[in-house]
């Protein structure tokens, strides 16, 4: 996986809980999710989802856990600062 996330990483602002997600974000997260096949490249991905989450300032926790599926995509963890990317496989 190349360190060009396709725009997930980082990703545009994220809006308050109960709206959509930014434009870029959920085409960013698919191609993101959509390129790690391997164990280390979900690892990868989830450092990366992990770094954006405590990057940005004002974060709402439960709309960046909940991406994934307001994206339409289904990842083994949680968009947290405190997930355990080590633990993805």
């Amino acid at each position: 996986m190349s360190s060009d996330s396709g725009g997930a990483c980082p990703m545009p602002g994220i809006p308050p809980a109960g709206r959509c997600p930014a434009g870029g974000c959920c085409p960013g997260i698919k191609r993101l999710v959509g390129s790690a096949t391997t164990t280390a490249d979900r690892q990868n991905a989830c450092k990366c989802l992990k770094t954006v989450a405590g990057a940005v300032k004002g974060i709402n926790p439960g709309y960046a856990a909940a991406l994934p599926s307001l994206c339409g995509v289904k990842i083994p963890y949680k968009i947290s600062t405190s997930t355990n990317c080590n633990s993805v496989k």
